[in-house]
């Protein structure tokens, strides 16, 4: 056997006996270029495993705007004591109160009225009378009720409609809460003796006011005011226990407190 024939004879008996190795561990032979053979490239893509369709469509639509990666961590959510923390240390809300509706718009015209103010519960009444222009606001109407009954000025105040809530007094206008004849007001001093009075619109003096006349003067009135923190003592039998005079009354000096 020439020497060339005996290699091609070996190298058959070689093949067959790793294809029989093969055979009995299950496993297939990866057959191995030939010579010459030139294997392509393995390329690797850059692109991540995942596919968001949404970016694709929205891509395809013009839009550029990033779109969330799936992978983003989640918000962190914070513990109830943290939540619980909060809220107890929180500053309450104020609740909102609403203005009343006014009963009347503000005349363009203002007018010269004539006010009875009477203290409610005082047995024999006592009350003041007073002359003002109708377009004071209610803040210059608190000053002279304090002059013409003699009050001090020393306890909270609030004016009101029905019920009781308060009017916004620096903005509120006279003229805006009463108009006609029998129309009336509320007026409260100190909520601790609760000196309430009503003001009543007894009259209308006149359409205009006179270029002379003043903001407000006391034209009459009966009876003392009674002591302040005394504990609401409004009865003749319990004045006279702590005033001198209970009937006095001095429209002088109730208008030299007003100017």
């Amino acid at each position: 056997m020439s020497s060339k024939s005996w290699k091609k004879k070996k190298k058959a008996a070689g093949k067959a006996k790793k294809s029989r190795a093969a055979k009995r561990s299950g496993r297939k032979t990866t057959p191995q270029p030939s010579a010459g053979h030139v294997s392509a490239p393995v390329r690797r893509s850059s692109a991540p495993a995942y596919f968001n369709t949404e970016d694709l469509d929205r891509k395809l639509q013009g839009d550029t705007a990033p779109v969330a990666d799936a992978t983003t961590e989640p918000a962190v959510t914070p513990a109830p004591d943290a939540v619980a923390e909060t809220v107890e240390t929180a500053e309450p809300a104020a609740p909102a109160v609403d203005a009343p509706e006014l009963p009347y718009t503000a005349l363009s015209t203002p007018q010269l009225l004539q006010l009875r103010i009477d203290l409610k519960g005082a047995k024999p009444p006592i009350w003041r009378r007073v002359e003002v222009r109708s377009d004071l606001t209610l803040d210059a109407v608190h000053r002279v009720i304090q002059a013409a009954f003699g009050w001090s000025d020393a306890h909270a105040h609030r004016f009101s409609l029905e019920g009781d809530t308060a009017l916004p007094e620096a903005q509120v206008r006279l003229d805006e809460t009463i108009q006609e004849t029998g129309d009336s007001l509320r007026y409260l001093y100190d909520d601790t003796d609760n000196w309430d009075h009503q003001i009543k619109l007894e009259k209308i003096l006149d359409t205009t006011v006179p270029a002379d006349a003043p903001d407000a003067s006391v034209t009459g009135g009966r009876r003392a005011t009674p002591p302040e923190n005394c504990g609401g003592l409004l009865t003749e039998a319990e004045l006279v226990e702590v005033l001198d005079d209970p009937a006095h009354f001095d429209v002088a000096e109730a208008n030299a407190r007003l100017h």
